[in-house]
């Protein structure tokens, strides 16, 4: 997800909103894919 996203560790220094914003948010689609994988099924 990171890289369909270009997120790379550069951002961290960079652009560290975007890059924590971004982050959390693969985090939640992860967590949400995982859920619907495991938890629902």
């Amino acid at each position: 997800m990171k890289a369909k996203n270009d997120i790379t560790e550069d951002m961290k220094n960079t652009d560290m909103l975007y890059w924590g914003g971004t982050m959390n948010s693969i985090k939640a689609q992860a967590e949400e894919i995982v859920y619907n994988e495991i938890i629902y099924n």
